[in-house]
Formats: C-alpha cells, structure tokens, sequence
C-alpha cells in the first residue's frame, strides 16, 4: 500500500491491520490471529493503554467495528527482528516501481481508512432489462404477457442470483456480472479513464 496522505507510524501500521481485517472479511474468515510489531496499536486493541490523540480513537473504532463480525479475534504483539516478512513488505512499497517485482499488487490509498465516504442510498433504479429476470428468480413473478412469461422463464435458465446480484452462467468461464445501464457506463469509465 502507498498512502497519499501524511501519515505517521502508528496510522501506517493501524492501516495495514485494517487492510487485513478487510481482506479477512472478503474473503469470509471467521477466526483470526494478527501479529503486530507496534506495542502501541496491540496494547491500544487489547485495552492495556488508551488512545489519547483523535485520529487513534478512530483507527481503533474502526478495528473493533471489523472484528465485531468475527467469531474470534487475537492480536499479538512480536518483535521486529522475528517479523522480518512484514519488514521486507513495508520497503517495497517505499521502494520505486521499476523495482518492484511484476507479482505485487500494489493499492494507493488516497484518505486514511477513517475516512470513509459515507454510503449513498439509491433512491430510484432505472428500468433495465434485468428487472424481469430478478423478479422471476427472487420471487417467481412473470410478467402478465404469456409470450414475455415464455422469454423470460426460458432466458432464467442461463442467469442466477447470487446475494442479491445477477449472473449469467458460462460452462468454460466465471459467472459474469449483469450491470444495468448506469452501472455498465461507470465501470466502462472506470477501465479506461480511472484505477485502471
């Protein structure tokens, strides 16, 4: 990870515990073990210091609201020398990109974690093709249409629904994700202009 925002020591190693927490979540853990070289962020979590300054009082409202979802969360604190993983991590991300090996994936973050932007609520969803085949597949409602009834029940064959979110099928490749019509114009902006 590279910051792009000042960040102290602490903030930088209360961010890659957070990224991990992330991660962690993602990829449905339920019991996890962190090990931290910062006596300051382990003690912090474990409640044996207090976090006086503001901006550690969110970082640690942050960890505990990630850790609330996980059956059990340890964190530990070891020394530098026994974490020389860690170590080698932390100076290739200050390292410069011709140096970096191909494999690294390598995440900018623009604001700390604190930050985060608050949750906008779609209030209307444009008409879409997809409609019909959610309704079909949530709660078996065709349209009135005996024609449109036939298309889209054999058209459902080829979708699912998977956590509230439409796939197409595929034999040889990954269920595909169907975008409505503002979702595809983000994500094709987002290819050719933004991260990528």
């Amino acid at each position: 990870m590279r910051f792009e925002f000042p960040a102290s020591n602490n903030a930088a190693e209360y961010e890659a515990l957070i990224a991990g927490l992330k991660l962690a979540k993602e990829l449905g853990v339920r019991n996890l073990r962190a090990f931290s070289d910062s006596q300051l962020v382990v003690n912090q979590i474990l409640g044996d210091f207090e976090a006086k300054e503001p901006t550690m009082q969110e970082y640690l409202r942050k960890v505990w609201d990630l850790t609330s979802t996980l059956s059990s969360f340890h964190i530990q604190h070891i020394a530098r020398s026994e974490n020389l993983g860690a170590d080698q991590l932390s100076k290739l991300a200050s390292s410069r990109m011709s140096e970096l090996p191909k494999a690294a994936a390598l995440e900018y973050l623009q604001r700390p974690s604190t930050e985060d932007p608050e949750p906008a609520f779609c209030i209307e969803v444009e008409p879409s093709w997809v409609d019909e085949l959610i309704s079909y597949l949530r709660d078996e409602v065709l349209p009135s249409d005996e024609r449109e009834a036939h298309r889209v029940r054999r058209l459902a064959a080829r979708y699912i629904l998977y956590e509230g979110k439409l796939y197409r099928r595929s034999f040889t490749s990954p269920l595909l994700r169907c975008l409505r019509p503002t979702e595809a114009d983000y994500a094709m902006r987002e290819v050719h202009e933004g991260i990528c």
